[in-house]
């Protein structure tokens, strides 16, 4: 509307014919799936408005007395009524009518629901309560008693049907979409808007609803048939609308009259809702698919997920062990955008350990999905896979129903993320019992004990009926292990299980793997990027790149000797050498950052989160802040940031002035924040470009390209990148980006939680050195949040230890 209001008038007549050109230019570029369902629909629309025209419009309502109840013959294709209507010209009328229905009652209902449901999610506590609880009141009410009463008490008008399906619908999306904006709007690039000083109507508009549309529009398509359906069925009732304006449901009420002596006059009607039906179910997952940017019809190149593009030499390990309990020959996973994973061989022994390592997009996940039949849609394996004597060709018909039955029988699967892949709702017991009942195994107390007592959980009272968000970290993975060995497998796939714990947790876990495979002669193939952990595990390591063997070879003789030259900067970067705390004058000046005693409790708990937290940081200084999981430092984060919720106690000081609850636009512009996963840091449905804008818009900051491009010159990447979205980079170019985005405000302080710990080593390494670059150039100060020591050391000029919620530590670090 707004491109014809401002355009010339003489441009109307060519905007007006090039719209149907676009559209179907549109619909060519769309995934073939979507192009199959919007054609469908498009015909269908087209057909009920050229069809009455063509054929006579008047023929619906003018009667042929010399033609009542004919039979489909060349002059009514589909027969005629009682009194000699056409059966076909009428039923596209009411299929006209009953689209229009649908959209404007669907249209209606995503405009309520979406928004709704978008900003009880978004604003929680007792405004989300209140909203949902009125929710609860409304779709309490005889919904079609309602409707019934409402067309009987007024003149049946189009208007007023809308209002009454469409009002109605929202109520269910509304609580979906509530759900979801609930998630969102504590994943870490919702927080980073907020950082950037982005209040509820900003969030709203630039990252939740965007997200939630596809939501919605997937709830859209059940929402539109069943705004038809409603329609149909009080036609049918005879409470719909009227001549010329009813719909299909009016035809299959007078068709069912008619069904005895002339049965045309139903089946075409009905057959057209079943199909319209049919298409609109279909419609929503069409639309998700076409608005989602990291599917192949998308945007992105995969020359641009490496860091590293040189070609890689191909070095194959012997897949062929007759004595491994798993052997894989010629395993090749071809990528949807071009190139390939393979081909790999290895076989792994009863009792051993093959270590799968690399940088992040080398294949390293897609081969253990693979291996599970968990490939994503699209992608299909090939070679062959030998398990226990059992011989599998990957891309036969059957493989996908075998690796089925074989998943938790034979292969057990330990992902990265336990509290992602654990069942929010439901008890750690009844998880456990769902995996033995699955695979006809006895789940009796006594074997609960026995799989407690195998994964070093026996001692903890309350396991049984604990829900996973009341675990610890190092605890979840536990009951991950527990899970996937809980139908008994011979082989565990373990898929970075253990990159998101603190150190001390992570040894735990190895140390149990390590206790497992020798006590039950499980074949362990464990993927990981730490060289630290692989050397303690592995027997044998491969290691890939770009989804080929570069080297593979005895753990011992790799850790000694690596072959190749990327695994000689694998070891140099995991020992990070030449990477030192740089000098800086720490007594000089006021801090810039300064908290006095801060203590956090958040609400419904009697204990303190943090208790009476004290730090100071410099301009120009590294702080490490170190502890296990549980130990309060993302508490500190948020305290920090003014993101928590709770009783907060204590004084932070910024620039020498006092930190209220509600921050300030300046003071947000002040300190910005790098996270831990460089993915959902990054909003998906946002290019470079977008990401990198938006705090300076937030912040009122004209912003030009120029400032764009030195940004990304800032971190190490190329100008070129400003279109793209973020699923077209690897692990550490997202990372990159998320700190150009971070630097967008020029902050005087800037917090790093985790940042690098989900990198493989060479990327940690660089990562390390553009943040240390970066602090001395700019004069950052850099609050450096970790649970690797390791990297602490080699950053940071001093170091804090957590532990309970207090410093119980602290210790300066000598500059290189």
């Amino acid at each position: 509307m707004i491109a014809l209001s401002t355009a010339p008038r003489t441009d109307v007549p060519r905007i007006l014919c090039g719209m149907p050109s676009a559209i179907f230019t549109t619909i060519a570029t769309l995934p073939r799936s979507a192009r199959r369902v919007l054609w469908g629909l498009l015909l269908l629309a087209l057909i009920s408005l050229i069809g009455p025209e063509i054929a006579g419009a008047d023929r619906a309502w003018r009667p042929d007395w010399d033609a009542p109840s004919q039979a489909p013959s060349w002059s009514h294709w589909f027969g005629t009524d009682a009194i000699g209507r056409d059966v076909l010209v009428r039923s596209l009328l009411g299929l006209r009518m009953s689209l229009l229905i649908g959209v404007l009652a669907t249209t209606l209902a995503l405009l309520i629901g979406l928004g709704y449901g978008a900003a009880a999610g978004l604003w929680g506590g007792h405004r989300e309560r209140w909203m949902m609880r009125s929710l609860d009141v409304i779709s309490a009410l005889p919904f079609l008693l309602i409707v019934v009463l409402l067309l009987a008490l007024f003149d049946r008008s189009l208007w007023l049907l809308l209002l009454a399906i469409g009002g109605y619908a929202w109520i269910d999306l509304a609580r979906l979409v509530r759900a979801e904006a609930a998630r969102l709007r504590e994943q870490p690039f919702v927080l980073a808007a907020r950082m950037a000083g982005a209040g509820s109507l900003a969030l709203l508009r630039d990252h939740l609803l965007p997200n939630l549309l596809p939501l919605a529009l997937v709830y859209a398509g059940v929402i539109a048939a069943n705004a038809i359906l409603i329609e149909s069925f009080l036609g049918f009732l005879g409470l719909g609308l009227e001549e010329p304006a009813s719909g299909l449901g009016g035809l299959l009420s007078e068709g069912a009259q008619e069904l005895d002596f002339a049965p045309w006059t139903l089946l075409f009607p009905a057959s057209l809702l079943a199909l319209t039906l049919a298409l609109f179910q279909h419609l929503g997952d069409a639309l998700r698919d076409a608005l989602d940017p990291r599917l192949p019809h998308s945007e992105g190149d995969p020359e641009h997920r490496s860091e590293s593009p040189a070609a890689p030499m191909t070095l194959q390990a012997d897949g062929n062990d007759p004595s491994a309990l798993l052997q894989v020959r010629d395993l090749r996973i071809a990528l949807p955008q071009g190139g390939h994973v393979g081909p790999l061989s290895f076989a792994v022994a009863a009792g051993q350990c093959l270590g799968v390592m690399g940088e992040s997009g080398s294949g390293k996940s897609l081969t253990a999905l693979a291996l599970c039949g968990l490939l994503p849609t699209g992608l299909q394996a090939k070679g062959t896979l030998q398990l226990d004597g059992h011989a599998l060709a990957l891309d036969s018909k059957l493989a996908a129903a075998v690796l089925a039955r074989w998943r938790g029988c034979r292969i057990g699967l330990v992902f990265q993320d336990p509290l992602a892949s654990l069942h929010p709702l439901r008890r750690i017991a009844s998880q456990w019992r769902e995996v033995r009942h699955q695979h006809g195994l006895p789940a009796q107390h006594a074997d609960w004990q026995r799989a407690l007592q195998q994964v070093d959980l026996a001692h903890l009272a309350h396991i049984a009926s604990a829900f996973p968000h009341q675990l610890s970290g190092g605890q979840r993975q536990r009951v991950m292990l527990a899970l996937a060995l809980a139908a008994e497998p011979r082989l565990l796939v373990c898929d970075e299980a253990t990159s998101a714990l603190d150190s001390e947790t992570r040894r735990g876990i190895l140390d149990l793997l390590n206790r497992l495979r020798r006590e039950q002669g499980l074949a362990l193939l464990f993927i990981g990027h730490d060289l630290a952990e692989m050397q303690g595990i592995a027997d044998h390591v491969q290691v890939l790149k770009q989804g080929r063997v570069l080297e593979a070879q005895p753990s011992a003789a790799f850790f000694d000797a690596p072959i190749s030259a990327y695994g000689r900067a694998l070891l140099a970067a995991t020992r990070l050498q030449g990477l030192r705390p740089v000098a800086t004058g720490l007594g000089d000046g006021e801090p810039v950052l300064d908290v006095c005693r801060l203590s956090l409790r958040y609400p419904g708990q009697s204990g303190f989160a943090l208790q009476e937290v004290s730090l100071q940081l410099r301009r120009g200084e590294c702080l490490a802040l170190l502890g296990r999981s549980g130990s309060g430092k993302s508490s500190l984060v948020r305290a920090l940031l003014g993101l928590h919720v709770g009783e907060r106690h204590g004084e932070i000081r910024l620039h020498g002035s006092v930190l209220g609850e509600r921050w300030t636009r300046l003071q947000r512009r002040q300190v910005q924040m790098v996270f831990q996963d460089p993915f959902a840091s990054l909003d998906p449905r946002q290019t470079v470009a977008d990401l990198l804008r938006e705090p300076r818009r937030l912040q009122r900051l004209r912003t030009s390209t120029e400032q764009l491009h030195a940004l990304l010159t800032a971190v190490g990447l190329d100008g070129d990148v400003l279109t793209r979205f973020p699923h077209a980079f690897s692990g550490g170019q997202r990372q990159r980006i998320a700190i150009a985005r971070a630097l967008a405000l020029e902050p005087a302080v800037l917090i790093c939680d985790e940042a690098v710990s989900a990198l493989d080593a060479i990327h940690r390494q660089h990562l390390l050195q553009l943040l240390q670059s970066l602090q001395a150039q700019r004069g950052l100060a850099l609050l450096f949040i970790t649970h690797d020591p390791q990297a602490a050391a080699a950053i940071a000029q001093r170091t804090l230890q957590m532990r309970d919620g207090r410093i119980v530590a602290a210790e300066s670090c000598a500059p290189g």
